[in-house]
């Protein structure tokens, strides 16, 4: 994918087990395989990382993505979470790394960890706001203090 392709980052509420992971991915790459934007194939991957993260890429130098065809692969993100229990859309719940692993809070909570020292500007977490794949690449796991969760802070 080139630098410039768009990206969709869905964000597991909980690990997957690698039966779900391989479901999914396996329903996600069938999906953008017949991806299309007003009858136009897109050219788009799909990936799963950490067992958490479900990213999509489309090139849009080939066919641009449209309303629709976005709407589509939202049904799509919804119609597998349902089916293996897990929510792609809660935007309450930040995922970080600590100590080398994945770990989740409520939003609350996690400012709560900010103010007790214990979530530090060191702290990696994920930017789930990146737009292209070169964004994706540079900064999607940055750290506390570059992120968008600092502006917040």
């Amino acid at each position: 994918m080139p630098d410039n392709a768009r990206v969709w980052i869905y964000q597991a509420n909980r690990s997957l087990a690698s039966d779900e992971s391989k479901f999914i991915l396996d329903q996600a790459n069938a999906f953008v395989a017949q991806w299309q934007a007003h009858g136009s194939q897109l050219v788009a991957e799909a990936h799963l990382f950490y067992d958490r993260f479900l990213v999509f890429f489309v090139n849009e130098d080939i066919a641009g993505v449209t309303g629709c065809s976005i709407d589509k692969s939202v049904r799509m993100v919804q119609a597998i979470g349902e089916e293996v229990g897990v929510d792609f859309f809660d935007r309450m719940q930040i995922l970080y790394k600590q100590d080398a692993r994945i770990k989740d809070a409520r939003m609350h909570d996690f400012w709560a960890m900010r103010k007790a020292n214990v979530v530090t500007d060191e702290t990696e977490v994920f930017n789930n706001l990146v737009k292209t794949k070169a964004e994706f690449d540079a900064s999607w796991e940055t750290s506390f203090g570059n992120s968008w969760h600092a502006e917040m802070w």
